[in-house]
């Protein structure tokens, strides 16, 4: 791959600065990534377990059974149409204590709506299927090209860098684009979310005998309550619906596709309809000679074919 292929694979524009690849650095990031693809767990493509599709199923049900209630008369339902009803008769007044108070109400209605419309969104990720279709290198690039762009207002919100390493891969891959792009861009939210404020989250892509594995890291950020990092026994934990490390909340981020804690699930479900495995875990990093702990956000995808020559 082409270091102009690489550029748009970031997202960036030929005419933005990049800055220097630590190769080293690269190096360790695929080291590690190697060694824990050994695991064949880590490259799994067992489909969801019973219990897993139980968790989706009581998702599904609890989420109609929100909508449905806060359609209702009274409750959220009710306090939604009154607001409406405040907004058509209000008018700004002396009282600017009274101004900045239904300002506020209005504010958090229109939120309240905005939850609710991605809770619709939620329900028909979770029931949605994707046909595959094969996939080259080129056309990966592309697509995550696309799911960077999408998540540039996320990113430039605590202002890290995103940073490509250069490879050369041929290979193609049995996916689907869609399913792909909304896969990394929940994969880039997620470091754009958890990572220090102007840090560096690297991305490399490489080809193990039976994978093409794609990969983010970013550095941890302390917690001032919950969790920080992801420690070993929250591994699986983290793709359970509704489930989250800590309750650190960024209103920055309000508008991100998929809320609830439920995006690394839909993810994690999209990548097992084709038998592809995600997967975040923590690692420690020597850099310039210190230990640095890693979040790493890894997606391994079957290969269809090493060598992007023919047509399969």
């Amino acid at each position: 791959m082409s270091r102009a292929e690489l550029t748009n694979f970031s997202g960036m524009t030929a005419g933005e600065a990049l800055h220097s690849v630590d190769a080293a650095l690269c190096e360790t990031l695929q080291s590690i990534i190697e060694r824990r693809s050994a695991d064949k767990q880590f490259l799994s493509s067992v489909p969801n377990t019973p219990l897993d599709e139980a968790k989706i199923e009581l998702t599904i049900q609890l989420l109609r059974n929100v909508l449905h209630s806060s359609a209702q008369g009274l409750g959220l339902g009710g306090v939604l149409t009154s607001v409406d009803f405040i907004q058509m008769l209000w008018k700004q007044t002396e009282n600017s204590a009274l101004n900045e108070t239904i300002e506020s109400l209005i504010h958090n209605a229109n939120a309240a709506r905005a939850w609710l419309k991605s809770i619709e969104t939620i329900l028909n990720a979770l029931q949605k299927n994707y046909s595959s279709e094969t996939l080259s290198i080129e056309s990966v690039s592309d697509i995550l090209r696309r799911a960077a762009q999408k998540m540039e207002p996320f990113r430039q919100i605590k202002g890290q860098r995103l940073e490509i390493h250069p490879v050369s891969l041929s290979a193609k891959i049995s996916f689907n684009a869609d399913a792909l792009e909304l896969i990394w861009s929940e994969v880039l939210l997620n470091a754009y979310k958890f990572a220090p404020a102007n840090s560096r989250i690297d991305a490399i892509a490489f080809l193990s005998e039976t994978h093409l594995v794609l990969a983010l890291t970013n550095c941890v950020e302390p917690m001032g309550g919950g969790v920080t990092g992801i420690p070993k026994e929250y591994e699986t934990k983290i793709f359970d619906p509704f489930f989250r490390l800590n309750n650190t909340w960024d209103d920055r981020f309000q508008g991100e596709p998929f809320g609830l804690g439920v995006g690394l699930t839909l993810s994690r479900r999209w990548a097992f309809l084709f038998g592809a495995s995600l997967a975040l875990f923590e690692e420690s990093v020597l850099e310039n000679g210190v230990a640095t702990q890693k979040i790493f956000s890894t997606l391994a995808i079957p290969l269809v074919e090493l060598t992007s020559g023919k047509e399969p």
